[in-house]
C-alpha cells in the first residue's frame, strides 16, 4: 500500500542526484545529494507513509532543479515546470507553500526590478509604470484563476483544517529554541559540506587554473568532480530558502498564530537541504581537482572520484545498517512502528472476547471522536481493524475525560483488557499509571510490551 510513496521518494532522490550533477556539482555532488536525501531519517519516515509527503518531496526536488535552471537563464521550459510543480504541491499540501513560494517571490522581485530599470532607460517613466502595472494585473489574474481552481478542488478541506488548527498544538507547537536545532540534521547535511566548500574555495579556489585541469571547467557535460558553474550559486539559494522557511515556520508557531513547526509541514525543505549539501560537496571536488591538476579525462581523477563515491555509499550503508537487521519487521525498521507485531501479540495473548483500546495518535483523533460518525471511528480503528481484522477494538482518547466511560465498563466486566497507544514508551508508562490511579478504589495492575513507537498495555483487576 505504501509502494506509491516509496517510488515517489526514490524519484525525489533521483531528481536531486541528476539535477546537481548536470548543473555543476558533478557526479560527486549529485551522488552526495541523492545519498543525503535517501538516508535522512525524516525522508525515510515520510517517504514510506501512505500520505502525500513523498509526492511533496518529489515536487520540491523538481522545483529546486527548475529554479536552478531559471537562475542560469534556462527558464523557457523550467519556469512553467517550476510553477506547475508548486501549484500541484500546494494543491495536495497547502503548507508546502511556506517553502516553495520563496523561489517565486525571489525571482519575481529580481525580474521586476530588472524590467523596471530597463524600461526607465528606454522609455518614459509613465509608460514604464503602465507596462509594469499591466504585467502585474495579468499575473494577478492568472494567480486568481489558479487559486479559484485549487479552492474548488480542495479549498473546502483546507478551510476545515484551518478551523481546527488548535489540534495542531499536539505536534507543531514551539516550546524552546532548541527545536530549531533538532528539526533537521543540520550538521552533516548542510553545515559540514558548506564549511568544507568555503574552506576549499578560500584555500584553493584563488589558485590559477592549471592547463591540465581545464577539462574540469569546460563544456556542459557531467564530470566526475564539480565545475565552476556550481559553487555557491548552485547551493546558496536552496540553502537560504530551506533555512529561511524553517525560521519562518518557527516564528509563526512561536507567535501563537498557528502551530505549524513540524517536519510534516516543512517536508518540502528537505530536498532543498539535500541539494545544497550535495552541491557543496561538488564544489569541494572541483577545488580538489584544481589542486591536484586533474582533468576530466585523467585516469587518476576517475579512480579517485570512484573511490570517494564508493566511500559515500559505504557511509550510507553504515547509516542505514540498523534498518537492515534480520529479525525486525520491515515496518518497524523503516518507521519504528511494528503494527504487525502488535496484532500478533494481541492474538497470541488476549482472550477471544477481550476489549482492546486503541489510540492511533493522529492529529485528527479528537475531532473524529467528537463527530461520532461511524466512518470517522472506522478510520481511527483502521490500524488494527483494517489489515489485521482484530475484534473488540474501541477507539479512545488519552485525555482523562476520554477514558472515564471505557474504564467504568472494563472495571464492571472484571476481565483483563488491552490498550494500544501510539506514543513514546515513557509517556505510555505514565499514562498506564494514571489509569491505575483513576481505577481506585479498585486495584489494577498493568503489563507493558513495546513495539517500536507503538506500546501495548495489559490491564488486569487484582
Amino acid at each position: 500500500m505504501r509502494m506509491s510513496s516509496v517510488i515517489a521518494s526514490a524519484l525525489a532522490c533521483a531528481v536531486v542526484t541528476i539535477g546537481v550533477a548536470k548543473l555543476g556539482g558533478g557526479v560527486l555532488g549529485g551522488a552526495a545529494a541523492g545519498v543525503f536525501l535517501a538516508i535522512e531519517s525524516n525522508s525515510i519516515f515520510f517517504g514510506t507513509e501512505l500520505r502525500v509527503f513523498a509526492v511533496v518531496m518529489l515536487l520540491a526536488a523538481i522545483v529546486c532543479w527548475s529554479w536552478s535552471e531559471v537562475r542560469i537563464g534556462n527558464g523557457r521550459v523550467a519556469g512553467p515546470v517550476m510553477m506547475l510543480a508548486i501549484w500541484l504541491a500546494a494543491l495536495i499540501q497547502p503548507m508546502s507553500l511556506g517553502v516553495l513560494l520563496w523561489p517565486v517571490i525571489g525571482e519575481g522581485t529580481k525580474r521586476a526590478l530588472k524590467l523596471s530599470r530597463e524600461r526607465r532607460a528606454r522609455i518614459a517613466p509613465r509608460a514604464a509604470l503602465l507596462g509594469l502595472a499591466a504585467a502585474l494585473l495579468l499575473g494577478l489574474a492568472a494567480a486568481l484563476l489558479l487559486g479559484w481552481f485549487a479552492w474548488d478542488l480542495a479549498g473546502r478541506v483546507w478551510w476545515v483544517a484551518w478551523q481546527h488548527r488548535d489540534q495542531w498544538q499536539a505536534v507543531g507547537a514551539v516550546r524552546s529554541g532548541q527545536q530549531l536545532l533538532r528539526i533537521w540534521p543540520w550538521g552533516w547535511i548542510l553545515v559540514a559540506p558548506v564549511i568544507a566548500a568555503w574552506a576549499c574555495e578560500r584555500l584553493i579556489g584563488q589558485r590559477k587554473m592549471p592547463p591540465a585541469a581545464t577539462a574540469v571547467d569546460a563544456g556542459d557535460g557531467v564530470v566526475c568532480f564539480g565545475t565552476s558553474r556550481g559553487g555557491v550559486r548552485l547551493w546558496g539559494p536552496p540553502a537560504a530558502v530551506a533555512v529561511g522557511a524553517t525560521l519562518f515556520y518557527w516564528s509563526v508557531s512561536a507567535s501563537g498564530l498557528a502551530a505549524i513547526f513540524h517536519r510534516r509541514y516543512l517536508i518540502a525543505a528537505l530536498p532543498l537541504l539535500a541539494w545544497a549539501g550535495g552541491a557543496a560537496v561538488g564544489q569541494v571536488g572541483f577545488s580538489l581537482a584544481k589542486l591536484w591538476r586533474l582533468g576530466d579525462g585523467d585516469v587518476a581523477e576517475r579512480r579517485f572520484s570512484t573511490a570517494v563515491i564508493g566511500g559515500l555509499w559505504a557511509w550510507a550503508l553504515v547509516a542505514v545498517w540498523p534498518l537492515l537487521q534480520h529479525g525486525i519487521p520491515l515496518s518497524a525498521r523503516l518507521r519504528g512502528e511494528d503494527w504487525r507485531g502488535v496484532a500478533a501479540h494481541l492474538r497470541a495473548s488476549s482472550e477471544p472476547d477481550a476489549v482492546i483500546w486503541l489510540s492511533p495518535g493522529l492529529i485528527e483523533t479528537e475531532r473524529c471522536l467528537a463527530s461520532g460518525r461511524p466512518e470517522d471511528l472506522a478510520y481511527l480503528a483502521y490500524p488494527l481493524r483494517g489489515p489485521y481484522r482484530l475484534e473488540g477494538v474501541e477507539v479512545i482518547s488519552l485525555r482523562p475525560a476520554g477514558i472515564a466511560a471505557p474504564l467504568r465498563q472494563s472495571l464492571t466486566s472484571g476481565e483483563a483488557w488491552y490498550a494500544v497507544v501510539r506514543v513514546p514508551r515513557l509517556f505510555a508508562e505514565k499514562w498506564g499509571a494514571f489509569v491505575v490511579e483513576q481505577a481506585k478504589p479498585r486495584t489494577l495492575q498493568f503489563e507493558f510490551a513495546e513495539f517500536g513507537g507503538v506500546q501495548v498495555l495489559r490491564f488486569a483487576p487484582r
